[in-house]
């Protein structure tokens, strides 16, 4: 569907769907690393509270890391990715270009 979408969208409108895109990829990924660290720091401090049961250990990481990893904003990232992939190749834009901190770039089509 992007790629239709590209072949016919006026490149203004593709950079805004680019911007947009970028900000979606970046709030996907720093929610999915918060999580991931807040489970693992919760564990750590709560060593003494966690439940050994038959000598296993029961952490918050053990039931909720894979949720966090199946979650949509973590399995999406893949998705958004090649979507942002196919956006820069369609607007010339170089990957070190398209990770600045958010300034308008420029179209050379």
């Amino acid at each position: 569907a992007l790629q239709l979408y590209v072949s016919v969208a006026p490149a203004d409108e593709a950079q805004n769907l680019f911007n947009f895109l970028k900000d979606i990829h970046a709030t996907a990924l720093i929610n999915a690393e918060a999580l991931r660290k807040l489970s693992k720091k919760f564990d750590k401090h709560h060593i003494e509270k966690i439940r050994m049961v038959d000598n296993n250990v029961y952490s918050l990481s053990a039931k909720l890391l894979p949720e966090v990893y199946a979650s949509n904003f973590t399995v999406g990232l893949a998705s958004v990715d090649a979507g942002l992939t196919l956006l820069r190749a369609f607007l010339n834009i170089d990957e070190e270009e398209s990770v600045g901190d958010g300034e308008e770039l420029k179209a050379n089509r």
